[in-house]
């Protein structure tokens, strides 16, 4: 329990080597900061240097396109194999021939995925 008058985030003054100094812990703290400057002033000259293709690649909402094409193709190529599931099952049931063709929709959304791949995929290599 912290003793009377302190709360419990507050350091407490210890005598080390003869001197009073604060608690280890506000020691690690100031450390930290002072890394975290240094850190902070290194980044910020790091990007000064990169490229606009390089900062583009790195940035935030260039992962989240990324992650939400992989998800919309994921979405499609299921959407496609419902389809083609139950397009045979329908023709399987009236005694039809099979079609081994997909709808020129999918052709087309395989076509649109594949070329954004590309693209993100380049521009990332590039950017590297």
């Amino acid at each position: 329990a912290p003793s009377p008058g302190r709360s419990w985030g507050e350091p407490k003054d210890v005598v080390f080597g003869g001197r009073f100094e604060k608690s280890k812990k506000l020691r690690c703290l100031k450390t930290v900061k002072a890394d975290t400057l240094l850190f902070q002033d290194a980044r910020a000259e790091a990007l000064q240097q990169q490229t606009r293709l390089q900062r583009m690649t790195r940035h935030k909402f260039f992962e989240w396109f990324s992650g939400g094409l992989i998800a919309a193709n994921a979405i499609a190529i299921g959407m496609a194999a419902q389809y083609m599931a139950l397009d045979g099952v329908h023709r399987a049931k009236h005694g039809l021939p099979v079609s081994e063709r997909e709808p020129v929709a999918f052709v087309i959304f395989q076509f649109a995925f594949t070329f954004l791949f590309t693209v993100e995929l380049s521009c990332r290599w590039i950017a590297e």
